[in-house]
């Protein structure tokens, strides 16, 4: 499974950032592109934007290449007073890269001029798949043996699978708002011991359920990897419940060898002693790692549940028709614990930001007049 989901996320990454990223433009073009800047380098503006318009018609630059062609028209514009075209040729560049950002040796209108735009997507789809540890937490232990303190009890966490996929709104550069819609199979044990002495029994409970987290999430907007981290809750649809006993009778007689009895039990449906609507906190972080204009994410999360997952109700019974006493109680003097399922995930995904460039509504410049500030007073 592993192999295949990396496989799927290599194939992806190839199909939709790769190849914008190393496609060649037409050589005929690439000459006209660098004549047109030999043009701008000596101060010749007027003739650019026609030298430069019939490649552009034929789309016969590369992703990279138009990058430099409108960050090449936006200077022209902007030196000759053509502010509408300087806005126009900025947001087709924003397109060809919408994570482009000007760099300290641009020039300063060109920095004012972008901050009049933006790329941020509003909406961003991701899925995922990957593993989880889910344990008990015991609200309170119930048995109907006479002498309990005389037992050991142990709660281990075994393995399970998570795969689904969300999408987050992107409120500013930062922070986001997201929402997830996950399938994931839990599965504990816990392990009675020193019963009746010397008798032991193991029971392993697996579950499905069906995971609908909402968080608060923040995380870095520039370079190659991001680090990220989140909060909120979840609302936590429990589908499926089942348990698989076994209990073993150890008798012996004088000095003779122990003797096991194993009593194997067939898997059964407990769904009736368990609650279905239950809910949870979320805690987690990881990082996006870049490819293309899309990313590979590894997710790390912790969800300690908040509710009963027992249902009271039915939880000594055989059935819901509470007819008959659950043959757990009288064989094996075992009664299901009240409960909450604790669960850590560990996950790769992929996310496909859904670009928008865009204006926006209220330019924020401040950082750049402190940054001339500072650059005159260097130059001083």
């Amino acid at each position: 499974m592993r192999k295949t989901l990396l496989a799927v996320i290599v194939w992806m990454a190839l199909s939709s950032g790769m190849p914008a990223a190393f496609a060649q433009g037409d050589t005929d073009c690439l000459t006209t592109l660098s004549h047109a800047e030999s043009e701008f380098a000596a101060g010749r503006f007027i003739g650019i934007p026609p030298l430069l318009a019939d490649c552009l018609r034929g789309n016969r630059f590369s992703n990279e290449e138009k990058v430099r062609v409108y960050m090449l028209l936006t200077q022209v514009y902007l030196l000759t007073d053509n502010h509408p075209a300087a806005d126009e040729s900025y947001l087709k560049l924003l397109n060809a890269n919408p994570e482009f950002v000007p760099s300290d040796l641009d020039p300063i209108d060109v920095v004012y001029l972008s901050k009049k735009f933006t790329s941020r997507p509003i909406f961003t789809p991701h899925f995922k798949a990957g593993f989880n540890l889910s344990s008990q937490s015991i609200i309170y232990s119930q048995n109907v043996i006479s002498t309990p303190d005389s037992t050991k009890l142990e709660h281990r966490a075994l393995p399970g699978f998570t795969v689904g996929g969300g999408v987050e709104w992107n409120i500013t550069d930062n922070f986001g708002l997201g929402g997830e819609v996950l399938l994931s199979q839990k599965r504990f044990s816990t392990r009675t011991s020193s019963m009746f002495r010397r008798d032991d029994e193991e029971t392993v409970e697996s579950q499905l359920w069906l995971d609908i987290p909402i968080y608060v999430r923040y995380s870095f907007n520039t370079g190659n990897i991001r680090p990220f981290a989140y909060a909120g809750g979840a609302l936590n649809l429990l589908l499926t419940a089942s348990v698989e006993e076994q209990f073993n009778d150890r008798t012996q007689a004088g000095l003779e060898p122990e003797k096991v009895t194993p009593t194997p039990q067939l898997t059964r449906n407990i769904m009736y002693k368990r609650n279905f609507l239950n809910r949870s906190l979320v805690f987690g972080g990881g990082a996006k790692f870049k490819i293309g204009k899309d990313f590979v994410v590894v997710d790390v999360r912790y969800m300690p549940g908040l509710s009963n997952v027992t249902n009271l109700k039915y939880n000594n019974y055989a059935s819901k028709a509470r007819e008959e006493i659950d043959p757990s109680l009288w064989q094996f003097a075992t009664m299901g614990d009240l409960f909450r399922v604790n669960n850590f995930s560990l996950s790769l995904g992929y996310v496909r930001p859904l670009y928008n460039p865009r204006k926006v509504s209220r330019v924020k410049t401040k950082s750049v007049s402190r940054k001339m500030i500072r650059d005159d007073k260097d130059d001083k």
